[in-house]
């Protein structure tokens, strides 16, 4: 299972990972150096790909050199013009929680960066989305006008829409640096406390 995030918090390499594991130093070297020759290529074109494009070139490589089975993707900035939109259709698109963020791109307006945030879902594909309520818990759930957004991309793109619901989540018991609760009878942790990650927790499950 590959894992392409962004940005890092200790080591640059933490941005590719599989099974948990951060991509070796020796690995990340041999890929890097393949991925500036074919910048290379590019520039002698009059092409310049950006710092993000060929970071996700390099995690691509490494997930396709090692056989990756499945591959996480975090896409950067929005969606609809972000250079993870290369791969063909998903498994699944997961949208959390629309917020005004990065508005100097994606637009002033909750509406205008759930448009942006849209163009991950694909054809036949299925889109979660973070809940539309936050039952009792202390976070601010998906806004009705991001849902309607999400809904009608998915209908345009014949994919599945799911909206999980916050309610699934019980005994929710928190202790310094995770929370513990019950979902579907099982017990699961995270190694987070803030209430919104109970939001986050049900789009992933």
């Amino acid at each position: 299972t590959g894992l392409f995030t962004s940005p890092f918090v200790v080591c640059f390499r933490e941005r590719i990972q599989i099974n948990g594991e951060f991509i070796p130093e020796k690995r990340f070297c041999e890929i890097t150096e393949k991925v500036k020759r074919a910048s290379e290529k590019l520039f002698e074109k009059g092409l310049t790909p950006t710092f993000f494009e060929t970071v996700l070139a390099a995690a691509l490589l490494y997930y396709r050199e090692e056989n990756c089975d499945i591959v996480i993707l975090e896409a950067g900035i929005g969606g609809k013009d972000d250079s993870t939109n290369i791969i063909p259709s998903p498994l699944a698109s997961v949208i959390t929680s629309v917020s005004l963020d990065h508005t100097d791109v994606l637009g002033s307006s909750i509406s205008s960066i759930a448009k942006h945030k849209s163009g991950i879902i694909k054809e036949n594909s299925v889109c979660v989305s973070f809940p539309e309520e936050n039952g009792s818990y202390n976070f601010v759930p998906q806004q009705k006008e991001t849902v309607e957004i999400l809904y009608k991309t998915c209908k345009e793109q014949n994919s599945r829409f799911i909206m999980p619901d916050i309610k699934s989540i019980t005994d929710v018991k928190k202790e310094e640096g995770k929370t513990s609760f019950i979902y579907e009878g099982k017990e699961m942790t995270m190694s987070f406390t803030g209430d919104h990650q109970l939001g986050n927790a049900a789009a992933a499950l």
